[in-house]
């Protein structure tokens, strides 16, 4: 129902029925899938013995992903700052159709499931699915709250704690003891790179 409440036009008469939940569940449930990808390619990742010659190694696709990633960040962040959540609801599906599904989860899939489990390029590509799921969940968090809580403990437990907890790793005990994500101006590709896009 947060998701709901998230997406509705307050300004408007809100509609309630039963397809409109239908919507917004499968709308969970595209989120959910997405994450599920993520987490599933992750295995045996760990980000802080990502070697830099990975981070070195990024193609021009996941430099794109990591440019759509703080652009979502970013968007997210406004929206939230107004108080507009259909504008975060918004980001949140776009992004997760539009880059994540659509584009960066098909076109990498090769390099996650043929390509040598320690080489650079997998890695590369590893080392994206991580801050593309970090930026996700926190982003989520205050509409998806249960579910971010479902995915930062399964992150925590299975490849590393987030980057952004507050608090010592082994004290860390829900998703809300992160920072906001913060946009990354290194991630941030020119205007004309980024519009070739």
């Amino acid at each position: 129902l947060r998701l709901w409440v998230a997406s509705s036009d307050f300004t408007r008469d809100v509609a309630l029925g039963k397809n409109v939940i239908k919507d917004t569940s499968d709308n969970v449930r595209k989120i959910r899938n997405v994450v599920r990808f993520l987490l599933g390619n992750l295995d045996g990742f760990r980000p802080d013995a990502a070697p830099s010659a990975a981070v070195a190694a990024l193609e021009p696709l996941d430099r794109f992903m990591l440019h759509r990633t703080s652009q979502f960040v970013r968007a997210a962040q406004d929206s939230y700052a107004s108080y507009h959540f259909r504008g975060v609801y918004s980001e949140l599906m776009r992004f997760v159709a539009n880059d994540v599904s659509a584009l960066y989860s098909t076109a990498s899939k090769d390099r996650l499931y043929c390509a040598n489990p320690s080489g650079e390029s997998r890695l590369a590509c590893q080392v994206v699915l991580w801050e593309v799921l970090q930026a996700l969940t926190l982003v989520a968090a205050p509409i998806l709250c249960y579910t971010a809580e479902e995915i930062h403990r399964f992150a925590c437990q299975e490849v590393a704690p987030f980057a952004s907890l507050t608090v010592p790793a082994e004290e860390a005990f829900s998703v809300f003891q992160c920072r906001a994500p913060e946009p990354h101006a290194s991630w941030e590709l020119d205007e004309r790179t980024g519009a070739w896009w």
